[in-house]
Order: structure tokens, then sequence, then C-alpha cells
């Protein structure tokens, strides 16, 4: 059975990826229901274009003056529980300037926490496919009861350009993340 979380990220991805493009987003004011994106005005100013790119999930140009105190790409899954044992998963192949740790912020309440994947994406302008994965213990904030949680990608806090060419949430039932360790690539060789 698929996790409410990859249904809310496939729909919308889905949404961001039928856009009509370009886009000149606001910070903090959704792109696409449920995905936007955000940074500190405060501190900075930002002009940054959605170009139209149809082989691309998004193509973004930023031009910043200033630095920034965040910058990001969120995507607000919605309200469910995670589970212990529980593996979440991050798929996406994109070019440019990423190289941050993506995390999930979970919200319960007046209470907001971060769980991170515990490693950052590669950065470059090799447009090869990355997957983080994340095996949930008891202790980490998105686990228990019902939440509301948002995937954010912290997007460079510089001028930058990336072509995010896909991105997959995934989470794999705490049945198949029961070995005491995720295999690794070296477990497969020969």
């Amino acid at each position: 059975m698929t996790h409410p979380a990859e249904q809310a990220a496939a729909r919308c991805l889905a949404q961001l990826r039928a856009a009509p493009r370009p886009i000149r987003p606001e910070p903090g004011k959704p792109i696409v229901p449920q995905v936007y994106l955000s940074w500190d005005s405060a501190q900075a100013q930002v002009a940054l274009d959605v170009a139209g790119d149809p082989a691309a999930l998004l193509s973004l140009s930023a031009e910043i003056t200033g630095t920034p105190r965040w910058m990001t790409l969120s995507i607000a899954l919605g309200n469910f529980e995670f589970l212990a044992g529980e593996v979440l998963g991050l798929a996406l192949q994109a070019t440019g300037d990423l190289g941050l740790a993506p995390f999930v912020r979970s919200r319960l309440g007046q209470t907001t926490q971060d769980t991170g994947f515990g490693e950052s994406l590669p950065a470059g302008t090799d447009a090869r496919p990355a997957v983080l994965l994340r095996k949930l213990t008891g202790g980490d904030p998105m686990v228990g009861p019902a939440q509301f949680h948002t995937l954010i990608l912290p997007l460079p806090r510089h001028s930058f350009r990336l072509r995010l060419v896909d991105l997959r949430l995934f989470v794999l039932p705490a049945a198949l993340g029961a070995e005491p360790d995720l295999p690794r690539l070296g477990s497969f060789a020969l």
C-alpha cells in the first residue's frame, strides 16, 4: 500500500510539471498548490524565474543581492503519521547548484521540528540520479502521532541556476526496513 506522503508528493509534483511557464514566484506564495519557493526578503533582494523547460520538473534562475538567511523549495505533504522502522526515500535528478541537505519539517500544534536525511544532495553539471534514504527511529521528530509534514529542499543563498529534472518521495514500510542497517552499494559487490 502506498504511503499518503508518496501520494501527496506525487500530486504536488504532477501539478508543478503541468503548470504553465514561465512563472515569476513571490516569496511564500504557492507556484502551484502546496509547492512554494520562499526566501528571506528582509536580508536580500531576489529575482527568481521559473523557466519554460518541458523536459524539467523545475528550472530555476536566481539573481540574489545580499545574503538571505534562507532560501527553500517547499512541498507541503499534509497531515499523517510516520512509524519507526519506515524508510523515507528521496530520489532526484538535477543539475546546477544544489548540494544542500533536504529535510522534512513536522508541525504538531505550535511545535515544529526537522528530520534530516543525514546527507547532502550532490551538486554539479551532471544530471545523474541521486537517492537519499533515512530509516526512521522512535526518536525522530516526524515519528509519532499524525502531524503536518513539509519536504524542504534548501537552495543556495547566492545567485544560482538549478534544473530539477525529476523528484520522487517514497516510503518503504517498516517490515521492509527491518534490516539493522540500510544496504550499501558495497554489499552488492561481487
